[in-house]
């Protein structure tokens, strides 16, 4: 299985997975990219506005992705 790996980065890197974790294909890492955002976005405030870059094992960027404020709902 191809590993790809997830940076977090506004100006600078501020993470880089530089291990990559495998999955049977890009759109398996897209929707973990997905929910890594809305997990992110929950757990890390200093987060919001930076930018999640999904990296396949040859360099390739396959998806980005807004750190945005996840929606909080009325009850």
């Amino acid at each position: 299985m191809p590993r790809y790996r997830f940076e977090v980065t506004n100006d600078d890197t501020i993470y880089e997975d530089t291990e990559g974790e495998a999955y049977p294909s890009d759109e398996a890492a897209l929707r973990r990219a997905e929910r890594l955002v809305v997990e992110l976005s929950r757990e890390n405030a200093e987060l919001l506005g930076c930018t999640l870059t999904v990296v396949e094992e040859a360099g390739t960027t396959i998806g980005e992705f807004t750190i945005q404020p996840t929606q909080q709902l009325l009850q």
